[in-house]
């Protein structure tokens, strides 16, 4: 089974895609620590949408909440 995994930090996103104990990709998107402005979140946001084309479909998503 495929699974993503998400761990937002404050200043990065870090995605795993997993099958069984197997890491399969993993991808970092460096994010602004103080807030950015609009011009960043688009920049971000098309990070993170290329990050996801690249990876295979998950069949589950897992998200680490501190």
């Amino acid at each position: 089974m495929r699974v993503l995994t998400v761990n937002a930090g404050s200043s990065t996103l870090k995605l795993s895609l997993l099958d069984g104990d197997e890491v399969v990709a993993k991808r970092l998107v460096e994010t602004s620590r103080d807030g950015g402005s609009s011009g960043e979140s688009e920049s971000v946001e098309k990070a993170l949408s290329s990050a996801l084309e690249e990876l295979e479909t998950p069949e589950a998503v897992g998200h680490r909440v501190v």
